[in-house]
């Protein structure tokens, strides 16, 4: 495959990726407010779906940004993928019964990688000036989501406000990422 075919994958992955996590909010809010076990199980794959399409886009960006800050971009295509494969780990365990609910949580800082990550796409975006409006600020946005999200969950639950805040800047800001992305990509 050429670099534009791989660029065109992620870019389309990346969107898939934005849509997983609506469909991962909206299951997670109303298994956590009826505690159904089939919504809960729904959420659960949404939020692998979500992470399995997320895969492609640390070493994506790499591409973008490394030639400019290759170190930065290795450390944060590492950080991103590391949190990404822990977390589809944890989910498939979790959907396979093969982990419960409250054994799941040990994989919960792998959200935190994810946010790390974020955080270094955003600086790199910024160092490296690039162009597309709200990029930096929506990869910036959710980072924060995601390690609010991860804090707020391993100090009080889903009934955090750190957890809820965070969920809410996360459902916002990525999917928003993600389309911009996408522009950057093709």
């Amino acid at each position: 495959m050429n670099t534009s075919t791989l660029e065109g994958l992620a870019a389309w992955a990346g969107i898939l990726s934005g849509i997983a996590t609506l469909f991962t909010f909206v299951t997670g809010v109303l298994f956590f407010s009826t505690h159904r076990p089939s919504l809960g199980k729904l959420n659960d794959i949404s939020a692998n779906v979500q992470l399995l399409f997320m895969l492609p886009l640390p070493w994506a960006l790499y591409r973008l940004f490394g030639s400019g800050m290759p170190a930065l971009a290795v450390g944060a295509a590492v950080v991103g993928t590391a949190g990404i494969v822990v977390g589809i780990v944890g989910q498939s365990l979790l959907v396979a019964k093969r982990i419960t609910f409250e054994q799941s949580t040990k994989f919960m800082p792998s959200g935190a990688a994810i946010g790390v990550w974020l955080l270094f796409v955003g600086l790199e975006a910024l160092i490296s000036g690039t162009p597309a409006a709200g990029f930096t600020w929506a990869a910036l946005a959710a980072a924060a989501g995601y390690l609010m999200m991860v804090v707020g969950f391993l100090t009080g639950g889903y009934k955090n406000p750190l957890f809820n805040i965070g969920s809410m800047l996360l459902v916002i800001s990525y999917p928003i990422w993600t389309l911009l992305l996408r522009s950057l990509l093709l």
